[in-house]
């Protein structure tokens, strides 16, 4: 968090905030409010620039930074952000869920912080945290949207042996101790961490003025609204389907995904070993964080997660594996058959679904026995870095 020293200098009226997501925690929401009331901000004393911004965020300058293939120079680039700034005299907002690919990578931010340093200004990164279990859930889905389609125990395998996963440019981080201590080594750089299970009053965009300090300068009913929901588990199953093969699906194909997630009933999330698994490799780095910053537990540590998976949840490693497109196919080929009744067809897919119901997940390739991961205790107390900047949260 955000020291009493620098909340109360007066050069704090000429800070630039990087709000870095992560994915998956209302960034969204926020850079719809922002972006739809920019003028209500510079009223308020804040700039909220057009260089580089995009659907609302400002991803151009961090595809910028991350080296990403989606970067145009011509929506605004870093120098056209930095005249942009150079013309305004108080703060300066930015925000990008993508910004996440390269906070573990200090080497990028170097451009940012020579011209935060010269021109006069401090440097101050906002990032959310929520649990690694709903974390990998949701962003999964999410990858879904953009073609994503190998299986889900590949994509948390990838977590568990590397603390991150990465697609093409985009890196999406897991242990967030890892990642605040790497930031921290920017010169002149103060680190915000929130609990993104403990927003104020429920408004991400509450939240984040805040966190930092700001009068909000918006109505009740701007402030607490919300967009990108998500989707439901049959379009989802859809484009994991989808993706798999690479196509579109033909009808008899679609009245298999329905039939399918028919059968799905209740919340689909991480369930068994693999739950434990996540739980307990982020269980310490997630109290070291919580320590420093001194953020709530809730939803970082298992002891306090409240909304956790119960044992009747339907499995996300069921969900989408390959067994469930093989059942998938098996279920097309029994809608699709003429030498076959219908209540013979019925009969045949709840057997189909039955058997890929109850069978055995298996842990990720590569990962071995879920259960042996993050087993070494629980530190008693942690010590707060000098290069860390904190204050007690809202």
């Amino acid at each position: 968090m955000i020291n009493t020293e620098i909340s109360n200098n007066p050069l704090n009226e000429s800070c630039i905030y990087i709000h870095c997501g992560l994915h998956k925690t209302a960034t969204t929401t926020l850079q719809q409010v922002l972006n739809n009331h920019e003028d209500m901000l510079r009223s308020s004393g804040i700039l909220y620039p057009q260089a580089g911004r995009i659907r609302g965020g400002h991803h151009n300058i961090a595809w910028q930074l991350a080296r990403d293939r989606r970067f145009r120079q011509s929506t605004g680039d870093l120098d056209a952000l930095f005249s942009e700034i150079d013309e305004f005299k108080g703060r300066v907002v930015l925000s990008s869920e993508d910004f996440e690919s390269s906070i573990a990578h200090p080497e990028r931010w170097q451009t940012v912080s020579r011209f935060v340093q010269e021109s006069g200004r401090k440097l101050i990164f906002i990032m959310y945290f929520r649990s690694q279990v709903s974390y990998l859930e949701s962003l999964y889905r999410e990858m879904l949207k953009h073609g994503y389609g190998e299986e889900f125990t590949g994509f948390a395998g990838d977590v568990l042996a590397h603390g991150r996963v990465k697609i093409k440019e985009w890196e999406f981080h897991f242990d967030y101790w890892r990642v605040v201590n790497k930031l921290s080594t920017i010169p002149c750089v103060s680190i915000v961490s929130r609990n993104f299970h403990s927003l104020l009053m429920d408004s991400p965009v509450l939240d984040f003025f805040a966190a930092l300090d700001m009068h909000c300068p918006f109505s009740e009913d701007i402030s607490k609204s919300r967009y990108n929901m998500g989707i439901d588990i049959k379009d989802s199953i859809t484009l994991y389907y989808q993706n798999r093969i690479q196509r579109k699906l033909n009808p008899h194909e679609q009245e298999a995904i329905t039939r399918f997630s028919g059968q799905i009933t209740g919340r689909v999330g991480i369930t068994g070993n693999l739950r434990k698994a996540l739980e307990n490799k982020f269980a310490i780095p997630n109290m070291q964080l919580c320590q420093l910053y001194r953020i709530p537990t809730i939803g970082l540590l298992p002891a306090s997660h409240s909304q956790g998976i119960f044992e009747d949840d339907f499995s996300i490693q069921k969900v989408f594996s390959f067994e469930a497109q093989v059942a998938l196919v098996r279920i097309m080929d029994l809608i699709t058959s003429s030498s076959t009744d219908s209540l013979n067809i019925e009969h045949a897919l709840r057997e189909q679904l039955h058997a890929w119901s109850t069978w055995t997940i298996p842990s990720p390739i590569g990962v071995g026995d879920f259960r042996t991961w993050g087993q070494k205790g629980w530190p008693e107390r942690v010590e707060c870095g000098a290069h860390h900047n904190t204050r007690h949260p809202i």
